[in-house]
């Protein structure tokens, strides 16, 4: 059986780019199926790519929506014709009206319609157009999360036979490092200090600014060296950011770094004295997880959607209050046994979301989609 994973996505889409290294496992357990794996630039980020996958590199012209709509309606569906491919996945959130086969579209963000603020105007037209439409065409929807399914199901009034949970596969790049290797990753990115992280994006989803006030709190109390290292996949210099960040008193004190391999993220991870994840908006909880899974411990946002997954393991903080914040780190710098606390609980916490069985409980699904044919 031919089963095709279109890893492509609209710009003012969100991306589920972290749903692929589980579907990579799950394809390499499967060598019974060819998988035929459609993407622009995921190949140079996955390791040992199992013998029955076939890369296909396409994508769409983005800078132009005539372009992404000829790209995933026409080309495509031509990609999948062309390898007689039994049922399409795609991971970035988008469908195609170009096909017959069945479709399973994994969707794991809805804040679009709970904070609509932390949009652009094009963004948010786009979803609010889009989403609705893609969720019709969809035969299966798949989602890791509980409340963005029982979202799906109130907003969108699709039943529950059409969602499938998928447990998030943290990337096996994370992964404690030893002191010498620590050493080695503060003196290339924070001046051989200890660090706190952030990554994510830099955009309206964070509360960056209130990090910032909040580690100048830190700093003026505290008389530390702790450093701050902020990561993203990119930073336009017309960024807000940018202005606020340049006349920032600590500035040389917090390292912005882009562009990053996963092996040199993961590393960086490693090597954080804490995680702070000042998300505003839902959104999935791999980031966090993955730092608790390199037994950095975790100062998150109260979201409904991050405490459900990071339970008592980590420290929370109102991202929009920078005291709540700083108070947050200054507990992690100074007790030292609330610290390992948090590490032993992170441990437990990710071992819980390896769960093998649910997503052998969707594979099952599938291919109970694929015998069925298109709904």
């Amino acid at each position: 059986m031919i089963i095709a994973i279109n890893a492509n996505q609209h710009p003012y889409s969100v991306s589920n780019d972290f749903y692929l290294n589980s579907l990579m496992k799950i394809a390499e357990e499967h060598t019974d199926h060819q998988f035929i794996l459609i993407s622009s630039n995921t190949f140079g980020e996955l390791d040992n790519v199992p013998d029955n996958i076939v890369p296909v590199i396409s994508a769409p012209l983005l800078n132009k929506r005539w372009m992404w709509e000829y790209w995933f309606n026409k080309t495509l569906p031509s990609i999948i014709n062309k390898y007689k491919a039994a049922l399409l996945i795609n991971t970035g959130g988008v469908c195609t009206k170009g096909t017959t086969i069945p479709q399973w579209i994994f969707v794991n963000d809805l804040s679009h319609l709970h904070f609509p603020l932390h949009f652009s105007k094009k963004q948010l037209n786009f979803l609010n157009n889009k989403v609705p439409e893609f969720l019709e065409i969809a035969d299966g929807i798949v989602t890791s999360d509980d409340f963005i399914a029982k979202g799906i199901k109130k907003q969108f009034s699709v039943k529950d036979d059409r969602i499938k949970l998928f447990s998030i596969a943290t990337s096996e790049a994370y992964q404690p490092i030893y002191w010498g290797d620590k050493e080695s990753v503060k003196n290339s990115y924070a001046d051989g200090k200890e660090y706190l992280l952030f990554s994510g994006e830099i955009s309206p989803r964070y509360d960056l600014i209130n990090l910032l006030k909040a580690y100048s709190i830190f700093k003026t109390k505290q008389q530390s060296n702790m450093q701050l290292v902020i990561t993203a996949k990119s930073l336009s210099l017309s960024d807000p950011f940018n202005k606020i960040f340049n006349t920032y008193k600590y500035r040389r004190e917090v390292h912005v770094l882009t562009g990053l391999s996963e092996k040199k993220l993961a590393k960086i991870t490693a090597a954080a004295y804490g995680f702070i994840y000042p998300a505003l908006s839902a959104e999935s909880a791999l980031l966090p997880l993955q730092a608790m899974q390199c037994d950095v411990p975790v100062i998150s946002s109260p979201l409904e959607t991050l405490k459900e997954k990071l339970g008592d393991a980590a420290l929370y903080a109102d991202p929009s209050n920078f005291e709540d914040i700083a108070e947050k780190m200054i507990l992690l710098f100074i007790d030292e046994t609330e610290r390992s606390d948090m590490i032993e609980s992170g441990k437990l916490i990710v071992n819980k979301f390896k769960d093998e069985k649910t997503n052998a409980k969707w594979w099952k699904s599938v291919l109970a989609q694929i015998k069925k044919g298109k709904k």
